[in-house]
């Protein structure tokens, strides 16, 4: 499904209705410079031991994702999500499901198809 699909759009617009929460939204964005900075500071002498799933889109940041988290990371497990962009929840959620379920090896998760196998704990 693509954003311009989406039935959840109206959730959104209700969500950043008013000013004041879309205020609140924006600080993350706001936030990334300082957050690069912190991070390049910290990253050497405290980097990131557990395994990292970095999921990209395939549409939006792809490999990009991983290659950003190896920079802090020692175990970083690259995936490229297909189908879709910036909102993966609502463009490809049966695909963000199943490779959190590898990722986390929880039971029932199932045997990976190519696209998948980034994800597999």
């Amino acid at each position: 499904m693509t954003w311009s699909g989406c039935r959840d759009r109206p959730v959104y617009y209700r969500a950043y209705r008013d000013p004041a929460d879309r205020t609140a939204g924006y600080e993350y964005y706001r936030a990334f410079d300082t957050d690069i900075a912190d991070n390049r500071a910290q990253a050497p002498a405290k980097p990131v031991t557990l395994p990292v799933l970095a999921r990209g889109a395939a549409f939006s940041f792809g490999p990009g994702v991983a290659a950003s988290y190896r920079q802090v990371g020692t175990d970083v497990r690259q995936v490229v999500v297909p189908d879709s962009g910036h909102w993966v929840p609502e463009e490809n959620p049966q695909f963000l499901v199943d490779c959190t379920r590898l990722f986390l090896g929880l039971p029932g998760a199932p045997a990976p198809p190519p696209a998948l196998a980034g994800c597999a704990a």
